[in-house]
């Protein structure tokens, strides 16, 4: 088993705070992502608001997002 795998199956692993991506899917026409924001996922699509950002585009393990004003981006943690 790899680290990354064994960190998948560890309770807790994952940080408490912050948002990070689990993952992306879908399709060019109709993307989505998985977000983790504290311990809730969220499933978002462009435009969807995840805390207090707005989803701005889903792409192949990233996500950008719109966080007051300033355009920042989020990958695929590992």
């Amino acid at each position: 088993m790899t680290t990354k795998e064994r960190a998948a199956t560890t309770e807790d692993a994952l940080p408490d705070r912050g948002l990070r991506l689990l993952g992306t899917m879908g399709t060019n026409g109709a993307p989505l992502a998985l977000l983790l924001l504290g311990r809730t996922v969220l499933r978002v699509e462009p435009g969807h608001m995840a805390g207090s950002a707005r989803i701005l585009a889903i792409e192949p393990g990233r996500v950008t997002l719109d966080v007051r004003g300033e355009a920042r981006t989020l990958g695929v943690a590992g």
